[in-house]
């Protein structure tokens, strides 16, 4: 789906681009762990689900998204530095669920039911994403 070779490829480039921002916010003590992921997985994520991101930007018009993009992107975290916040959890040997820290306390959690619970609430998702009205040309 790239016209050339770039790092991280196309997914891992905008998943970490909002990753970035998190942290920074996080770190900056702006919001917590879970204000984010509230966020993403009620208003972010359905959204994305149903339009992408450029669609929606189509629907909700170029005119809005153009100007909230002239008042943000002035104020994002602009760093080439990856956020100090995750490189310290790492180096703690904090992992997430695999060392049973992580930005959640996963110590005390049937980590392998969760994991099989998320697989079947994204397999259901795409199930529905299937009937998907086609793109406009």
């Amino acid at each position: 789906m790239l016209n050339r070779p770039v790092a991280g490829f196309l997914i891992n480039r905008i998943q970490h681009a909002m990753m970035h921002e998190a942290l920074a916010m996080i770190e900056d003590g702006l919001c917590t762990v879970e204000d984010i992921d509230a966020v993403v997985r009620r208003m972010l994520g359905p959204r994305m689900s149903i339009t992408g991101l450029m669609l929606q930007k189509d629907i909700s018009g170029l005119q809005t998204t153009a100007a909230t993009h002239r008042s943000v992107v002035p104020d994002l975290y602009h760093t080439r530095t990856p956020v100090k916040l995750l490189q310290d959890m790492v180096a703690a040997g904090n992992h997430g669920m695999s060392t049973g820290e992580g930005f959640y306390d996963w110590r005390d959690r049937d980590t392998a039911a969760y994991k099989r619970a998320v697989a079947r609430k994204l397999a259901r998702l795409l199930q529905y994403l299937e009937d998907d009205e086609p793109l406009p040309s």
